[in-house]
């Protein structure tokens, strides 16, 4: 069960130490705006049922989490605050066997999750109890969500081992339906106004402007002459972007790399792509693909590390500093790898009723590959 809680935080009253108005605005109204929300159910003898209207009834409170292992804990009313914490668990609970089912197993794969990160989510993560009934048979079985950076682990508990049942990412960019997300968030944040792209890095690097390919040990390596290609062409993106300014004069070598990267670009909220429409029928699952951002200010790199993830999961590939010629103003940019952090989930749609339509023009023009 997920609903959008209607919280007054201004008027919480505290059944916990109540901290100082700095700490309360600086600190734990950011884990209530961009935090997740997940019920606790933690009345044996009131299990979720998995009925919307009754779940409501049978909550026993509720639990905000950032990426950074804080959290907030509400009660059921809404109107207290019972617990928080702005500090990380040093402190392991005590060893059991960890047992994982085979679908999950498939699931950490495709998530690009692995076994170590799940235990350690286990180990040291926040608990949040959650009894549930089973359908078949009416069974309560007590499941556990651990929660542990931007990780969430969900076990059932048994005597003697913890069973893991799912595990998954909680930031935007292990999310399905990203491009999405991306366009939304990017046409509502106006305090931090920002561009994004999604590029197929493949393109760039099979280009004939990679002439410095090298042996590379890792992946991050590899890439780096397209992400350097790309900081090079959208580092002046005020100006040289701007297709009515007569200030700027044609530059051959520019013109050639613009060329290449338009190409690349799959999705961006820049004007002069925002025609293009990346489709899970253009999803080619041997390519590897990044997301960049490009902004002004310094305090959106803070807000992509708690909506995406970036700098926790999402390794940074590429961070760099520019200078508009014409402007002088700084262009700063970020990029990771959206194949190596998510796998295929950021292509998903959450939407499983939604068809994959190849029409025929597209079929016409396959050739005889597998």
């Amino acid at each position: 069960m997920t609903k959008k809680l209607d919280i007054k935080f201004s008027s919480l009253k505290y059944k916990c130490e109540k901290p100082s108005s700095n700490v309360r605005s600086k600190n734990l109204f950011p884990i209530l705006k961009f935090g997740r929300m997940v019920e606790e159910y933690a009345d044996m003898g009131r299990p979720a049922i998995r009925s919307f209207n009754e779940d409501l009834a049978r909550v026993t409170s509720y639990f905000y989490f950032d990426h950074n292992d804080n959290f907030i804990q509400f009660s059921k009313c809404l109107n207290y605050v019972l617990s928080y914490s702005l500090t990380k668990n040093q402190k392991p609970r005590a060893s059991r066997k960890v047992d994982i089912e085979q679908h999950c197993f498939e699931q950490l794969v495709e998530r690009k999750l692995s076994i170590s990160s799940v235990i350690t989510a286990i180990k040291y993560g926040k608990p949040v109890t959650q009894y549930c009934q089973a359908k078949k048979n009416g069974a309560i079985h007590k499941n556990i969500s651990f929660f542990y950076e931007d990780l969430r682990v969900v076990v059932s508990d048994y005597v003697e081992s913890y069973r893991v049942k799912t595990a998954y990412r909680l930031t935007n960019i292990n999310d399905k339906n990203l491009l999405a997300k991306l366009r939304d968030y990017q046409r509502k944040e106006k305090d931090n106004p920002h561009d994004y792209m999604v590029v197929d890095l493949d393109e760039l690097y099979d280009s004939s402007l990679m002439i410095n390919k090298k042996p590379s040990d890792s992946k991050t390596k590899l890439y780096e002459p397209a992400w350097e290609l790309l900081g090079h062409t959208f580092g002046t993106y005020q100006s040289l972007l701007s297709r009515n300014n007569n200030r700027v004069r044609s530059n051959h070598s520019f013109d050639r790399n613009k060329q290449v990267v338009d190409k690349a670009v799959v999705s961006s909220s820049l004007k002069e792509y925002r025609d293009k429409v990346f489709k899970q029928s253009d999803y080619d699952p041997k390519r590897e693909y990044g997301l960049m951002f490009i902004y002004e200010k310094d305090s959106f790199r803070a807000l992509v590390k708690r909506v995406y993830g970036i700098g926790l999961s999402a390794k940074i590939a590429y961070s760099e500093n520019k200078v508009d010629p014409i402007t002088n103003n700084e262009v700063l940019m970020i990029g990771i790898s959206l194949t190596e952090t998510s796998g295929h989930e950021w292509v998903k749609s959450s939407n499983h009723k939604e068809l994959i339509t190849i029409d025929d023009t597209f079929i016409n023009n396959v050739n005889n590959e597998v």
